[in-house]
């Protein structure tokens, strides 16, 4: 497989976490942010799903473009609901294991 295919499979999904943004986050501020964060989670586990099963590569791309879209919202509601949950003081400690996960996750790559 060529290089650009496989650059593709990081790139796409990005681009999509960046529009799940952008409609997710005035969907989340209209309907309310735990219901588009519960929702974003059930299409993240289905995209997990379709990624894993899927034997085409077009298929396996449209799937994770799929999961960038619900994974966008994690990225921005997660923070938010931390700041309407806890005091100023508490904030620390509760946004550092999801900072540390995600650096975690990240740092081997």
């Amino acid at each position: 497989m060529a290089l650009c295919p496989l650059s593709d499979l990081m790139t796409f999904p990005t681009l999509f976490m960046g529009i799940g943004n952008i409609v997710g986050m005035p969907l989340a501020l209209a309907v309310g942010r735990r219901p588009v964060f519960l929702l974003s989670s059930v299409v993240l586990v289905v995209a997990c799903i379709l990624c894993a099963t899927q034997r085409s590569y077009e298929w396996h791309l449209a799937a994770r473009m799929i999961l960038g879209l619900a994974a966008g919202q994690s990225e921005a509601l997660c923070p938010l609901m931390v700041q309407e949950t806890f005091f100023l003081h508490e904030r620390g400690k509760a946004s550092a294991p999801r900072a540390g996960t995600a650096w975690a996750a990240a740092w081997p790559a």
